[in-house]
């Protein structure tokens, strides 16, 4: 087992050739689009011998690449940083100082379950690429190297009011918070519906395999386009409405079994410092977050969750990474808004949502997008009745009125949402159209407020303030001018009276 003062570089155990295999395959798997031109080239092919041959090489090149991996892997632990040397073709090695470390967290991905084997995930505030991954450790061992470089980042001094206002993330004196059961993960999955992606999937793989499909169905004794052929109209009407039920059945349960596979037996504490998060049902996952490193918290509620009175919620630290890239966000998935503020103020001082003051975005805002947009419904009309169009003139016309009347209620109750208030030392933002998203940012954290003006919104005393944090970026369009400037300075006042580290 390795210290703090061990200059010696360590390999991993052969386990974690497990490991390498498992990252490439998600790697396939999130390029899978570009993929299926390989996999329609190998289901051409009329040699079925030459086939298997093919995979069998394939799947023998991703065992020796993960296997290469692994002989060029190792590790060093040093009284200042983390250093991994990595690569068969081409070699890097990343030198991790501790200060630049975020998060340190424990998998227990389930090809590791049986033996017992832990991977240490080492997350910097850095780009994706200084994230590190040690696998195949025991479980005494990962949590050694968890707890060695925590003690070492205290050891280096207040580098920060992380540090000196709170007890070491180490401290085993840890609070919890909330449990996430399994109904609340099936509302999670149909109110967060994300696999329209995985439709996306299918219908590009059936783009590619459309012909042996109706070669198979044909085979079959099944004529679909003659059966089409002979139906009313009004029994097309019920096998569109049928397929877009089954349509939407799919997705909710695809999206269902992917919230319950990721949040599974989701438990939340905290100790003065940081939150811990355990979850996972294949892999499971003991996420670390210091507080101090939170930028802002979201509250994010879909149209379902408005209606179920529910919300999620994420807090969110320093990333320089690309969306959805890493543990850089904390989610507590579909809890109720009064959940939302108690787990908030374990992290940041907050008042109640509803009681707070919004300063709604001038009513020019909604108008100028209205005509705009309005504008554009006229040119797309005319499109259609210059395409060859002009027998069903009415029709065109009464759709694209219908539509643009349509959005602009959407682009109305848009703007009647949108607002910004102040509480405190924290800013919130509202915006959303069906559901309500909240956006809170304590003032000390933000980098950038910026006043942007074109020369109508001056002329009406009007405004867009943008407000940066180190997580994300939000525009609050057409303010009055001098609110814009009040947040300005107060925010202002607030960096540079409150000396505190937006780290």
């Amino acid at each position: 087992m390795s210290t703090i003062a061990d200059e010696n570089w360590q390999k991993l155990s052969v386990w974690s050739v497990l490991h390498f295999l498992a990252s490439f395959l998600k790697k396939l798997v999130n390029n899978l689009i570009a993929a299926i031109p390989l996999i329609y080239g190998l289901l051409r092919l009329d040699d079925l011998s030459l086939s298997i041959f093919l995979v069998v090489l394939l799947i023998g090149l991703v065992i020796t690449y993960a296997s290469l991996q692994y002989v060029c892997f190792s590790y060093r632990l040093t009284n200042n940083n983390i250093m991994v040397r990595s690569g068969v073709l081409f070699k890097k090695q990343v030198n991790l100082g501790f200060e630049r470390i975020q998060n340190v967290s424990l998998e227990h991905p389930f090809y590791f379950r049986p033996l017992e084997l832990v991977t240490v995930k080492i997350d910097s505030a850095g780009s994706s690429g200084d994230e590190v991954y040690l696998s195949a450790l025991d479980a005494q061992q990962a949590q050694s190297i968890h707890n060695q470089i925590e003690a070492a980042k205290l050891a280096l001094g207040p580098v920060s009011d992380e540090i000196s206002e709170s007890s070491s993330i180490c401290d085993n004196s840890r609070r919890f918070l909330i449990h996430r059961e399994l109904s609340d993960l099936v509302l999670h999955g149909l109110t967060n519906n994300r696999a329209w992606i995985v439709l996306g999937v299918i219908g590009a793989l059936y783009g590619q395999f459309a012909d042996r499909l109706d070669d198979f169905i044909g085979g079959l004794g099944i004529d679909v386009s003659g059966f089409l052929n002979d139906q009313t109209i009004i029994v097309m009407v019920l096998l569109f409405f049928s397929a877009l039920f089954f349509g939407v059945l799919i997705v909710a349960t695809l999206s269902v079994l992917g919230s319950i596979i990721s949040y599974y037996n989701y438990e939340l504490y905290c100790t003065d410092d940081s939150f811990t998060v355990n979850r996972g049902l294949l892999t499971r996952r003991e996420i670390h977050l210091r507080k101090s490193r939170i930028q802002n918290v979201y509250l994010r509620q879909d149209w379902l969750d408005r209606v179920l009175g529910r919300v999620n919620l994420i807090f969110e630290q320093l990333s320089h990474k690309p969306e959805g890239l890493g543990d850089v966000k904390l989610l507590v998935p579909t809890v109720t808004t009064a959940e939302a503020l108690w787990l908030t103020r374990e992290a940041m001082p907050l008042a109640d949502i509803e009681s707070l003051t919004f300063t709604s975005i001038s009513k020019r805002y909604f108008y100028r997008n209205a005509v705009l947009w309005g504008l554009l419904y006229l040119l797309l009309a005319i499109i259609l009745l210059a395409a060859g169009l002009e027998e069903r003139a009415i029709w065109v016309a009464v759709a694209v009125v219908i539509f643009y009347l349509l959005h602009t209620g959407l682009l109305y109750r848009s703007w009647k949402c949108e607002g910004i208030a102040i509480d405190a030392n924290t800013v919130v933002v509202r915006k959303g159209v069906f559901g309500i998203d909240y956006l809170v940012i304590p003032a000390h954290k933000l980098q950038r407020a910026r006043c942007t003006q074109s020369p109508m919104m001056k002329r009406h005393g009007l405004a867009s303030l943008q407000l940066t944090v180190a997580s994300r970026s939000v525009k609050v369009p057409f303010l009055a001018n001098a609110l814009v400037q009040q947040v300005i300075d107060y925010t202002l006042y607030q960096t540079e009276s409150s000396n505190r580290s937006w780290m």
